[in-house]
C-alpha cells in the first residue's frame, strides 16, 4: 500500500497506474504459483486422506485470507521466523536426498533463449521485493546509512535464494534418473518431490512439508492487505494494521 502511494506521487496520478499494474501482475502471478505449489505438498502429504491438489490450494488460499486480516506486523513477525523450519526441512531432505543428486540427467548445452528467459524469470523473482520494499523500511531509522540498509537487503535477497536455485536445479536434473522422485513429479509436481525426499523421516517429515507449505502465505496475506487496504478512504482507520 506504501508503495502504491509513493509511486502516485513520484510518477502522477495516471502515470503511476503502470508501475502499480505491473506490480499487481507480478505479485499475482507469483503468488499464484507459491499457493499451487504449497497446495501440491498439502496433498502430498494427506495422501491417504483423500485430499486432493485442488483442497490442498483451498487450505492455504485460506489460511492467507485469515492471516491478512490480522495486518502488516502478523505478516512480518511470520515472515521474521518462517525461515526457521523452511531452513531445517531443506537441510534434512538434503541430508536424506542428497546422494541422488550426482545422478544428473544428461541435458543440451545452454541456448541464448534459455539463459534470456531464465534471467528474465530471476529478474521478475527478485525485482518484486520492489513492491513491498516501503512495508519494511518504516522499521528503519531514518538516518541509518544507505550503504548499511542496501548492503542488508542485498544479502537478504541473495544468501537465501542463490544456494536454493542451485538446489533446485540439482533436484531437477536428478529427477530423472530417480524413479521415485520421478513419480511423485507426475503425481503432486514439487511439492510431491519434496514430500518424497522428506517422507525417510516419517511423520516429523510430513510436519515439516506442511511448514514449508505455509511459507507462501505472506505472499497471498500481503496481496490481500493490499487489496483490502486499497478500499478504504477513511483517514482515521490504520491502513497498515501497524
Amino acid at each position: 500500500m506504501r508503495q502504491m502511494i509513493q509511486a502516485r506521487y513520484s510518477f502522477g496520478l495516471y502515470l503511476g497506474i503502470i508501475p502499480i499494474l505491473l506490480n499487481a501482475g507480478t505479485v499475482t502471478g507469483f503468488t499464484l504459483v507459491g499457493s499451487i505449489v504449497s497446495g501440491q505438498a498439502i496433498a502430498a502429504v494427506n495422501e491417504k486422506a483423500n485430499i486432493s491438489v485442488n483442497v490442498g490450494i483451498g487450505i492455504v488460499c485460506t489460511l492467507s485470507f485469515c492471516l491478512a486480516f490480522l495486518g502488516y506486523r502478523a505478516v512480518h513477525v511470520w515472515q521474521r521466523w518462517q525461515w526457521l523450519p523452511n531452513l531445517l526441512a531443506i537441510v534434512i531432505a538434503v541430508g536424506y536426498g542428497g546422494k541422488h543428486l550426482m545422478n544428473q540427467a544428461d541435458h543440451d548445452p545452454a541456448s541464448v533463449k534459455s539463459v534470456v528467459g531464465y534471467g528474465s524469470l530471476m529478474a521478475g523473482y527478485f525485482m518484486t521485493f520492489g513492491g513491498t520494499v516501503s512495508d519494511f523500511t518504516v522499521y528503519h531509522d531514518p538516518k541509518s546509512s544507505k550503504l548499511k540498509i542496501f548492503t542488508y537487503v542485498y544479502l537478504g535477497l541473495i544468501t537465501p535464494s542463490t544456494p536454493l536455485l542451485i538446489l533446485g536445479a540439482a533436484i531437477g536434473g536428478a529427477l530423472p534418473n530417480v524413479e521415485s522422485w520421478q513419480t511423485a513429479w507426475d503425481n503432486y509436481g514439487i511439492g510431491g518431490v519434496m514430500a518424497e525426499m522428506l517422507a525417510p523421516a516419517g511423520g516429523f517429515g510430513n510436519r515439516l512439508v506442511f511448514a514449508d507449505a505455509c511459507s507462501c502465505l505472506c505472499q497471498g496475506a500481503t496481496l490481500l492487505v493490499h487489496r483490502r487496504n486499497a478500499g478504504y478512504h477513511d483517514p482515521n482507520v490504520d491502513l497498515c494494521g501497524c
